[in-house]
C-alpha cells in the first residue's frame, strides 16, 4: 500500500509484465555476482535490480547502458527476451547515418546550382518517411538475425566456437570483457542443448559485421557495377530520380556499399557464414562474398526473401524460419560450389549472366529425379499445412534443390549438350542409382561438432562428384540406357550398395563414407572421369 521511492522503482523493475521498456539515463540491473562500483553508476546504485529479479517476458532498452551486459545474460538465461541498447537504438545511428549522407549529396548538388536552399528543405522533409521506413527495415532484419543465429547456435555451437575465437584473434577484443563464454564454457552449454544467449549474440553479431566492413572495404567489391543497384537502394527515391550521377559520385559510395553487403550478408546468411566457408575452401573474404553475390543473383533469392518477409505476423515464426534458412542452406550449397570451381572468379555480372539461365530452366522443370520430386511435394505439403501459402511453398521446395543447376549447367557447356538433355540424363541416372537417397541420408547426418560437420559437407561433395561423372560417362556414350547397356552388372552392384539406406533411420557417417567409397571404386573401374570427379 506505501513504498518509497526507490522501493517503488525496484517494484516497477521487477514487476510481472509482458514487457519492460527502459527509456531512462543509469543502469538499473546488473548481474548478482556484480558489485555496485562495478557498473559506474553511483547515482542509481539504491534502485538498481538484478538481472536473476525481473519477471518481465521482453526487454527492450530504449535508453543507453540501461543494462550492464553481464545483467542481460543473466535476465536472457532464465528465459527472458533481451537484446542489447545498441541492437535496440541501431535504428536511430542509422537515422543519422543516412541524414549524413543524403546532406552530402544534396550539399554537391547546391555547390554546382542543381538546388537551392529551399528546395533542399522541402526535399529532405518529403524524404522523412522514406528513410524512416528504410531504417526499421535494416533494424528489424538485425533483430529478426539474432533470433534465427539463436537457432542455430543450438544446433551448431562449435562453429560458433570457432568464430568467437576468430574475430577474437582479428579485432583483439577481451573476450572477457566482452562477456563472450570462454570455449571451457561451451561444451557444457552443449550438453544442456543450449547456445548462446540473445545478447551474447548481439556482440558477436555487431564484431563480426565490423570485422567483415574492414575486410571488405580493402577490396574491389565495392567497386564492381554490379553493385550499383545496392547503391541506390539506400537512397530515396527522388534522390535516385533526380540526382543520379551525384549518388555514383558520392564521396562515400565505397563506405556505404560495404555496410549495406555486409549488413545483408549476415542478417540473412547468418554471423558464421564467411567464416565456416572459409574454414572449409581456404578462400579469403573478398572469394566467399564474390560468389555469394553471384549464387544469389542466379538464384534470385532477392525476390525469395521479399515472399518470406511478407510473411511478417501471418504465419508462426517457426513456420517463417524454416523457409528463411532453407533457402540459406541452398545459398550456402551453391557458394561453396562456386568458390570450388572459380575461387578467383571472373566479374559477377559475368558469372551470374553464364549461370542464371540454368537455374531459371532447372526452376522450371525441377524436379525430375523421383525421388527429389517426392520430397519437393511432401515439404510443399508440411509447409501449406503450417500456413505458407501454396505458391511460395512450391517454390522454396525446388529452390532446395537448385543449387544442382551449376553442376549441370558446367556439365552442358563441357559436354557441348542442351542444357535440358543434360538434366534429364542426370534426373534418369539419380533415379537408376539412387543419388538423391544418397544425399538426403548424408544430410541427415548428425552433426554436432565442427569436424563432423565438414566431413558431411566433404561427404555430399562426393556424391555429388560421383553423380556429374555417371552422367558425363552416359552422354559420352549415347545416353543413360547406352551406358546401362555397356555396364549392367556395374549398375546392379551399384545399387545393391544403396538398397538398404533408409532416410527415416539414423545412419553414421562412417556406414556412408563406406559406400560413397565403394560407389566411387565401382565407377572408377568404368570410367577415370567419375573417379576424378
Amino acid at each position: 500500500e506505501a513504498a518509497t521511492p526507490d522501493d517503488l522503482i525496484k517494484l516497477v523493475l521487477t514487476a510481472p509484465v509482458d514487457l519492460l521498456w527502459n527509456g531512462g539515463i543509469g543502469t538499473y540491473v546488473k548481474a548478482r555476482q556484480q558489485r555496485h562500483e562495478d557498473i559506474g553508476d553511483k547515482a542509481n546504485d539504491r534502485v538498481r535490480v538484478d538481472g536473476e529479479e525481473l519477471r518481465c517476458k521482453v526487454v527492450t532498452e530504449g535508453g543507453n547502458l540501461g543494462f550492464s551486459q553481464a545483467g542481460r545474460i543473466r535476465y536472457a538465461r532464465r528465459g527472458g527476451l533481451i537484446n542489447a541498447d545498441w541492437i535496440d537504438n541501431s535504428a536511430g545511428v542509422d537515422c543519422s547515418d543516412h541524414e549524413v549522407n543524403i546532406k552530402i549529396l544534396l550539399q554537391r548538388a547546391c555547390a554546382r546550382g542543381a538546388l537551392d536552399e529551399t528546395g533542399r528543405l522541402r526535399l529532405l522533409r518529403a524524404m522523412q518517411g522514406a528513410v524512416g521506413r528504410h531504417v526499421l527495415r535494416n533494424n528489424y532484419h538485425q533483430a529478426r538475425a539474432i533470433s534465427h543465429a539463436q537457432l542455430q547456435s543450438e544446433k551448431y555451437l562449435d562453429w560458433y566456437r570457432h568464430a568467437i575465437s576468430r574475430l577474437q584473434e582479428t579485432l583483439r577484443f577481451d573476450r572477457a570483457r566482452e562477456q563472450l563464454p570462454l570455449d571451457a564454457v561451451l561444451p557444457r552449454r552443449a550438453a544442456r542443448g543450449v547456445g548462446l544467449y540473445r545478447p551474447e549474440l548481439a556482440t558477436l553479431l555487431a564484431q563480426a559485421k565490423i570485422a567483415h566492413c574492414r575486410e571488405l572495404v580493402a577490396t574491389g567489391i565495392p567497386d564492381d557495377p554490379y553493385l550499383e543497384p545496392l547503391l541506390f537502394s539506400y537512397f530515396p527515391a527522388p534522390i535516385r530520380e533526380q540526382f543520379a550521377d551525384d549518388v555514383r559520385a558520392h564521396p562515400l559510395r565505397r563506405e556505404i556499399v560495404t555496410t549495406l553487403l555486409v549488413n545483408e550478408l549476415i542478417n540473412r546468411m547468418g554471423i558464421t557464414f564467411c567464416h565456416r566457408l572459409a574454414v572449409e575452401t581456404g578462400a579469403g573474404t573478398e572469394a566467399i562474398i564474390r560468389a555469394y553475390l553471384v549464387a544469389r543473383g542466379c538464384i534470385d533469392l532477392a525476390r525469395v526473401w521479399q515472399a518470406i518477409d511478407a510473411l511478417d505476423l501471418c504465419v508462426p515464426f517457426a513456420a517463417q524460419s524454416e523457409l528463411v534458412l532453407t533457402v540459406r542452406r541452398v545459398a550456402e550449397r551453391a557458394t561453396r560450389w562456386l568458390l570450388a570451381q572459380d575461387p578467383g572468379g571472373d566479374a559477377i555480372a559475368a558469372t551470374v549472366a553464364r549461370f542464371q539461365p540454368h537455374c531459371a530452366q532447372l526452376r522450371a522443370r525441377f524436379p525430375l529425379a523421383a525421388r527429389a520430386r517426392e520430397v519437393a511435394q511432401q515439404d510443399t505439403v508440411r509447409r501449406v499445412v503450417s500456413g505458407i501459402p501454396a505458391t511460395l511453398a512450391r517454390d522454396v521446395a525446388r529452390l532446395d534443390h537448385l543449387d544442382r543447376a551449376f553442376e549441370i549447367g558446367q556439365l552442358a557447356q563441357r559436354s557441348g549438350k542442351s542444357f535440358a538433355e543434360v538434366a534429364s540424363c542426370a534426373a534418369a541416372s539419380d533415379d537408376t542409382l539412387r543419388v538423391s537417397l544418397l544425399r538426403d541420408v548424408a544430410r541427415a547426418l548428425p552433426s554436432t561438432d565442427v569436424w563432423q560437420d565438414r566431413a558431411r559437407n566433404e561427404l555430399i561433395i562426393n556424391i555429388n562428384a560421383f553423380h556429374v561423372g555417371i552422367t558425363a560417362a552416359a552422354l559420352a556414350v549415347g545416353g543413360l540406357r547406352a551406358w546401362q547397356a555397356r555396364h549392367g552388372e556395374v549398375v546392379g552392384r551399384m545399387r545393391a550398395i544403396t538398397a538398404d539406406l533408409d532416410p527415416t533411420r539414423e545412419t553414421q557417417l562412417a556406414q556412408l563414407l563406406v559406400l560413397v567409397s565403394q560407389l566411387r571404386s565401382l565407377a572408377a573401374s568404368i570410367s577415370p572421369t567419375i573417379a576424378n570427379g
